[in-house]
């Protein structure tokens, strides 16, 4: 008889992901590897199927220095994350944040003032 496994498939999805996100954190220098430890992230498909990575910032000003090296975070996003063709650079001030939890175990619904960033194209040869 086989026995059961310990971790679900969604549960090891997050594992998986969790770690992988560490490690790429982990890959830069220190100046960018404390600020992405600031931040957020996922993985979701752009209205035309795109893989789109997103870095979700609590500030303006930590968005403007991810969005000065965002040639090194291209990069670092393709050797880590195979497949992705755009990194998008997000701002959820904190409040919002607390807003959005909110309003989602109210009504289900994102509030009208949830994020704004950039969304910055990776080259077709990296991909």
């Amino acid at each position: 008889m086989i026995s059961k496994p310990s971790f679900d498939d969604r549960s090891l999805a997050q594992s998986f992901y969790q770690t992988l996100l560490n490690r790429f954190c982990e890959s830069f220098q220190s100046p960018i590897s404390s600020i992405l430890c600031e931040c957020n992230f996922g993985i979701a498909p752009s209205p035309k199927g795109e893989k789109t990575f997103f870095i979700i910032t609590p500030s303006l000003d930590t968005a403007e220095q991810l969005t000065q090296n965002i040639d090194i975070i291209i990069s670092k996003v393709n050797k880590w994350i195979p497949r992705i063709t755009q990194t998008a650079i997000c701002i959820v001030p904190p409040k919002s944040q607390e807003d959005y939890r909110d309003e989602t175990n109210k009504q289900k619904q994102l509030p009208s003032k949830f994020m704004l960033g950039k969304v910055f194209r990776h080259n077709r040869e990296s991909y």
